[in-house]
C-alpha cells in the first residue's frame, strides 16, 4: 500500500502544546485500552493520512460523544518519511509501524502502531522522538477560530 508523505495527529487541547508551540511527546503516548484489544499485539493511536485537504476537514469535524469538537487545539502535520527513518532505527526496529484503517466514513483514518510489550519508558522515548523529528508544523482547527 502506498502512503502520502504527510499525516495528521489531532490535538485535543492545549495540554498537548509545549512552550515552543509544538506538540509535546504526550500527544504520541500509546495507551492500552480496556474497551478494545487488537489481536496482532499492537497498540494503536489514531491519525489521518493527508491524501488531500479532505483529511484536514475530516479530522477537524470529529466530535466527542457530547457533541463538542474532538481536536479543539488543531493538528500536528507529520512527515511519513521521517517516521520511516525512525522505524528503521535499531532500537525501534519491529516495535513501531503504521497502517491505513478506514473507520466509518473517514477514508483518511489510520493508526500509528506500537508493540504491546514495549515498556513505558521506551514508549516515552519513542513518543519524544516522533514529536521532535517528525512534526513539520501545527495547524489550528479552523472550526474553533
Amino acid at each position: 500500500m502506498s502512503y502520502p508523505e504527510e499525516f495528521l495527529k489531532g490535538i485535543p487541547n492545549q495540554n498537548y502544546i509545549g512552550d515552543d508551540d509544538g506538540p509535546t511527546s504526550d500527544l504520541f503516548y500509546f495507551q492500552k485500552r480496556s474497551d478494545y484489544t487488537r489481536c496482532d499485539g499492537f497498540l494503536e493511536e489514531s491519525i489521518n493520512w493527508r491524501d488531500d485537504i479532505g483529511a484536514d476537514d475530516s479530522l477537524f469535524s470529529q466530535c466527542k460523544s457530547d457533541g463538542s469538537k474532538q481536536f479543539k487545539s488543531g493538528a500536528a502535520i507529520l512527515c511519513r518519511i521521517e517516521l520511516d527513518r525512525i522505524i528503521d532505527k535499531p532500537f525501534i526496529k519491529n516495535k513501531l509501524s503504521y497502517e491505513r484503517r478506514i473507520v466509518g466514513s473517514n477514508r483518511y483514518h489510520g493508526n500509528l502502531l506500537l508493540r504491546e510489550e514495549v515498556k513505558p519508558r521506551e514508549m516515552k522515548k519513542i513518543a519524544a522522538t516522533i514529536a521532535t523529528v517528525c512534526v513539520k508544523s501545527v495547524i489550528p482547527n479552523p472550526k474553533e477560530l
